[in-house]
């Protein structure tokens, strides 16, 4: 990656971004037309393949090389499991590291059609419930047996000086054991990672398109142990504060989220080498 002639790269971004969209939009569709006709056949198993597959060529499509570290870590015990959020690939992501779909914490305003029906499939909580009708529900799910998925972080701006944006404490209040995941993006060329709009000009279709014309990123993920609710603890903002302190600690060890792709001067016979590649 570090040896991609910037021109081409930037080129072929432009040229395969349609394609990657067309067939993002198109897979994504397919996907729920599916899960659909088969969560009303009662083939809740096949869905879930389909939703699993649909993850893993949706990775390859938007050009995610994954490297996952501690997957030995991966529990199937009822926990709550807690990423830091980027932006919209951490789904795909996440799905492809846990091998499994385990329910999200998700904000009311995706609660629409056709979006809404992988998350119902999925059993989604959504965040239109009183907060503590959330928790009640997050209770419910673990007592059951089941694995919940929340990025405490929200996806809120990175405050100067921190490697994520401070943790709200929904996520701690129930005092479940907590699998703590870690990511970290490597673009080749897109320096517009985080996925919010507060300091930059940014919309969530030029965002998309950052991504997408990227199409090359090595994605860092790391599983940290299981970690369980200690009687040293005051309240579960302690709980909070141990678990954001430790993901922090092991984000800092992966590779910076900085663009790869050294700036060369346009190069005839380097650029034609590409285009004919391409």
């Amino acid at each position: 990656m570090e040896h991609v002639n910037y021109q081409y790269h930037k080129f072929a971004g432009y040229i395969l971004f349609p394609v990657r969209l067309l067939t993002l939009v198109t897979s994504t569709l397919l996907t729920i037309g599916s899960i659909s006709l088969l969560d009303c056949c009662g083939c809740k198993t096949i869905g879930k393949s389909v939703l699993l597959q649909y993850g893993k060529l949706t990775s390859q499509l938007l050009g995610l090389t994954i490297h996952s570290e501690g997957i030995e870590n991966l529990t199937d015990k009822p926990c709550i499991i807690v990423g830091n959020h980027i932006n919209l690939y951490d789904h795909y992501v996440m799905l492809n590291t846990l091998r499994n779909i385990p329910p999200y914490i998700v904000s009311n305003k995706f609660n629409i059609r056709p979006i809404n029906i992988i998350f119902n499939f999925m059993k989604c909580i959504y965040t239109e419930d009183k907060k503590g009708n959330i928790i009640e529900k997050m209770k419910e799910r673990i007592k059951e047996g089941d694995q919940i998925t929340i990025y405490p972080d929200g996806c809120n701006p990175i405050p100067d000086g921190k490697l994520i944006s401070p943790f709200r404490s929904g996520a701690f209040v129930p005092k479940a054991p907590i699998q703590p995941i870690v990511i970290r993006y490597v673009p080749s060329s897109n320096t517009n990672m985080n996925w919010y709009t507060d300091t930059i000009s940014n919309t969530p279709f030029s965002l998309l398109k950052s991504y997408l014309q990227d199409g090359d990123m090595h994605v860092y993920v790391k599983v940290l142990p299981l970690q369980h609710y200690k009687d040293s603890y005051k309240s579960h903002e302690d709980y909070r504060d141990d678990i954001y302190e430790l993901m922090t600690k092991e984000l800092s060890t992966l590779p910076e989220q900085t663009p790869k792709v050294i700036v060369y001067k346009p190069s005839t016979e380097i650029m034609m080498k590409h285009l004919n590649y391409l």
